[in-house]
């Protein structure tokens, strides 16, 4: 068997890297008027400390904050009409007891989303690597539609109320409410 060579390497990661980029790079989603429900972040804790203690009042209380940072600068934009976090509660409650992790039961957050009357769910989470590494996730759907309309992540470098609250303002810029980029040239 020949070694791998970085042009080899590069021509066999080229499709899946390029179709990747895409993903990511899918600009903000446009959402004139739309109604949007903010599900509760969860926290998905793979790191020693979380394994050996277990989640802190300190995580709990950072997840809250996070959320509702995110609901903050969703409210303050003139494209999304935010609905009170009792919205879907019922169901919300009923299916964190059935799932571990909402997040991945799309169904389930589809579901919610109608009982809320939304035009838009979003939900999110927190993957804490350890203290230092951290990321922010969410999704966002259309339940009537059953599609997802916008997801993005960004990485953390620290676990401290400031900079979930940064990561998170960004992300929500980012994704749902920085315009796209015009193409240029005619």
């Amino acid at each position: 068997m020949r070694p791998e060579t970085p042009s080899r390497r590069r021509a066999r990661l080229g499709p899946v890297l390029a179709v990747l980029g895409l993903l990511l790079a899918a600009g903000p989603v446009a959402a004139a008027g739309k109604t949007l429900v903010v599900l509760p972040l969860e926290l998905v804790d793979s790191s020693l400390e979380g394994e050996v203690y277990g989640r802190s009042a300190e995580q709990t209380a950072r997840l809250a904050a996070t959320t509702e940072a995110i609901r903050e600068r969703l409210a303050a934009a003139p494209n999304y009409a935010l609905l009170p976090p009792e919205a879907g509660r019922e169901l919300y409650e009923r299916d964190r007891g059935r799932y571990a992790r909402l997040y991945r039961c799309v169904a389930c957050v589809l579901e919610i989303g109608r009982a809320a009357g939304s035009d838009r769910i979003l939900v999110g989470w927190v993957q804490k690597v350890s203290n230092l590494i951290l990321n922010l996730s969410f999704r966002v759907y259309d339940p009537d539609e059953e599609t997802l309309v916008a997801n993005g992540w960004i990485s953390l470098r620290g676990n401290t109320d400031a900079m979930w609250r940064r990561a998170a303002n960004r992300l929500v810029d980012r994704v749902l409410l920085e315009p796209p980029e015009q193409a240029s040239g005619d």
